[in-house]
């Protein structure tokens, strides 16, 4: 079998994936790069990519899925527009998570994700919820001017910097019972209950 990178099923749906010469999945060397990228269905992480995922201005009909993905620098998906869910449960990311100016229709999963540094989403519009439970971050969680359209859940998250909402709108609640951060901004911010 020769080495092949990524997989199309034709049913619309991709895959950042990496093989060697006896099939197994392993990893992505370097970076791996899907800006721009448009399809109707899905795009799935499975091989851990060793630098940096990017995919700027992508259009993705159905979900980016990341879910137990390791990315050892970043992931850019400034622009981005997923018409259902962006699944980042279980991932380790190891510096920079990005989602300025990202439109999301559904949830922004992060459920026991690690991201060594900052998650920037300045901007971000999520149609229904943001899924933090169990997140460590290791330096700051940025959600100013987010629009929320139901609610921000982040249960025994760990943020070891600032959590700013400045200016964020949440449609329904925050919960944060048992997390931990350095600061947390919230001038301007909206939101049903806290």
């Amino acid at each position: 079998m020769k080495r092949k990178i990524g997989w199309v099923d034709g049913k619309d749906n991709i895959a950042v994936v990496r093989y060697n010469n006896n099939g197994e999945i392993v990893p992505i060397p370097g970076n791996a790069i899907a800006s721009k990228l448009e399809i109707n269905g899905s795009l799935y992480v499975l091989s851990p990519i060793e630098g940096w995922l990017s995919v700027e201005g992508a259009k993705i009909g159905e979900s980016l899925d990341l879910t137990n993905t390791e990315i050892g620098s970043s992931l850019y998906a400034d622009d981005v527009k997923i018409g259902r869910c962006l699944g980042a449960e279980d991932a380790n990311i190891g510096k920079w998570m990005t989602l300025k100016n990202a439109e999301i229709g559904g949830l922004l999963i992060l459920k026991n994700a690690k991201i060594g540094e900052s998650l920037y989403a300045g901007d971000v519009k999520i149609g229904s919820s943001l899924y933090a439970d169990d997140v460590k971050i290791g330096k700051s969680l940025d959600l100013r001017n987010a629009k929320i359209g139901e609610s921000l859940y982040a249960e025994d998250a760990k943020i070891d910097g600032p959590l700013v909402l400045k200016n964020a709108e949440i449609g329904e609640l925050i919960t944060s019972k048992n997390t931990r951060f350095g600061e947390i901004d919230l001038r301007g911010g909206k939101n049903k209950r806290v």
